[in-house]
């Protein structure tokens, strides 16, 4: 089921929804442009194939003893605010050459279990909703550029305040888990630490093939772009899917002058051969 933590943050996100789509037309015309997004049809079915991919995932946990029905509202929070968010980031891929690697390391990390342990216990609603805005406000504040010596001040006074309030969460966490220990709560506790952890770990193969697919569905419109002649346009496309296959970074970081020459090769052996070369320019420059 939801938190109070969960439903204080989702309160407090309908409030300033509602009021700034009431007070502010720049914000009413975002909303309409996410909107729209949201339900494209590719990415409308993007989102489906991941539900799926995830639901698939928590019935087989669930056979297995990891996952029950008390559980659902933090499920459908991770997918929301993690399995959705990492989709729409897969559009760095071009800028963050370890892009798999540091999310993988996220899902181990020691903070996320920290978070994890923090988050199994929480305050009364009042007591949330005072907090949420509070704790958002210093989120926003550690976010801000470092512009002047007063503005590192606010922010290095926020970052210790945030680490403070999650200093207490843990500590709230772990005294209520050993004063209220029973088998039943230890065993929600730890299903509710792994569930994001396993989740996570899960979702990465369908980021992978996600992030495949939209480099590819990119790099062959730049292609496109690049010429009119159907023939090129092939050619092209298939020599970039022999010689790059599965290397979604290269896929996606594929552009100029690069592009320009794959569609001037004369023939298959040549596009393949350019591209070898773009492979070790990439190489060699990450190096």
């Amino acid at each position: 089921m939801i938190s109070n933590r969960e439903l204080a943050a989702a309160i407090w996100l309908v409030i300033l929804v509602v009021w700034g789509a009431a007070t502010s037309a720049p914000i009413r015309r975002c909303m309409r442009g996410l909107i729209r997004a949201l339900f494209a049809r590719k990415f409308a079915a993007s989102i489906v194939l991941g539900a799926a991919y995830a639901s698939a995932w928590v019935y087989a946990a669930r056979a297995a003893g990891l996952w029950d029905s008390a559980l659902v509202g933090e499920t459908a929070i991770w997918f929301i605010l993690s399995g959705l968010t990492s989709m729409a980031s897969v559009s760095v891929l071009r800028d963050r050459q370890r892009f798999f690697t540091q999310a993988t390391l996220r899902i181990f990390s020691a903070a996320g279990f920290l978070v994890a342990i923090a988050n199994l216990f929480v305050l009364p609603l009042y007591g949330e909703l005072v907090l949420t805005p509070f704790l958002g406000l210093l989120a926003g504040v550690t976010a801000l550029p470092r512009k002047t010596a007063d503005d590192a001040t606010a922010i290095r006074t926020a970052q210790a305040l945030l680490s403070l309030a999650g200093a207490a969460f843990l500590i709230y966490g772990v005294v209520t888990l050993a004063t209220d220990w029973s088998v039943s709560l230890a065993t929600y506790a730890g299903r509710d630490v792994a569930l994001p952890i396993w989740l996570s770990l899960v979702w990465l193969p369908f980021l992978f093939s996600f992030a495949l697919v939209t480099s590819y569905e990119s790099a062959f419109l730049r292609i496109g772009f690049a010429t009119d002649d159907g023939d090129v346009r092939r050619r092209a496309r298939r020599a970039l899917v022999c010689e790059c296959g599965l290397n979604v970074h290269a896929v996606a970081e594929l552009g100029h002058p690069w592009i320009g020459r794959l569609v001037r090769a004369r023939s298959p052996a040549t596009a393949r051969r350019l591209l070898s070369h773009y492979k070790q320019h990439r190489h060699a420059a990450s190096g």
